[in-house]
């Protein structure tokens, strides 16, 4: 198996005495935009042991969701992230964790309308999205066009003010996190 194979099946929990390889996850790669990306969640399998310590280690983050649904899977079952590392990125995207700036920006630029969407949608606010993922948001010119992407995305259609650009000028990227908080 190559390095590339196997580097992003992995997420190791470590301790000073122990290393145990017990989580596996696998990345919904989309390659159809940012809102597909939007949609996309890594399915994951394995026990998180309570009270343990955890290094995530990825091939690549793209807008920073498969990371961010591990980092939340573990800290849902009681594991703690310690240390999150990957092989490349996508755009500046090393840095995962959401800015102060960037969700009052993204605020300012859509305001009470997305929060609210995004809550019912996905079940968590704008606060659990990566700095990435806030970023494609804030590039985004309105809430209903957001809304078309993520409908058009998810094959729910688009409603008929944007029916020629439901990907949004072919962004390229990948993953997406639905429980916990950004790291």
């Amino acid at each position: 198996m190559a390095w590339a194979d196997g580097f992003p099946e992995v997420v190791v929990h470590t301790t000073l005495m122990e290393r145990d390889a017990h989580l596996q996850y696998q990345a919904a790669k989309t390659g159809d935009g940012g809102a597909a990306a939007v949609l996309a969640k890594a399915l994951i399998s394995g026990d998180v042991k309570k009270d343990a310590d955890y290094l995530v280690v990825d091939d690549h983050v793209g807008l920073g969701g498969t990371i961010a649904n591990l980092k939340g899977h573990i800290e849902t079952n009681g594991g703690a992230v310690i240390l999150v590392t990957t092989l490349t990125e996508s755009r500046e995207s090393r840095r995962v964790a959401l800015t102060l700036r960037t969700l009052i920006d993204l605020k300012d630029k859509h305001g009470a309308e997305l929060e609210e969407y995004w809550q019912n949608r996905f079940g968590h606010g704008l606060d659990r999205l990566t700095e990435a993922e806030a970023g494609y948001l804030l590039r985004t010119q309105n809430v209903d066009r957001i809304r078309d992407r993520i409908h058009a995305a998810s094959g729910e259609g688009l409603s008929p003010e944007f029916p020629d650009d439901p990907a949004g000028g072919g962004e390229k990227t990948s993953g997406f996190r639905v429980n916990g908080k950004s790291n």
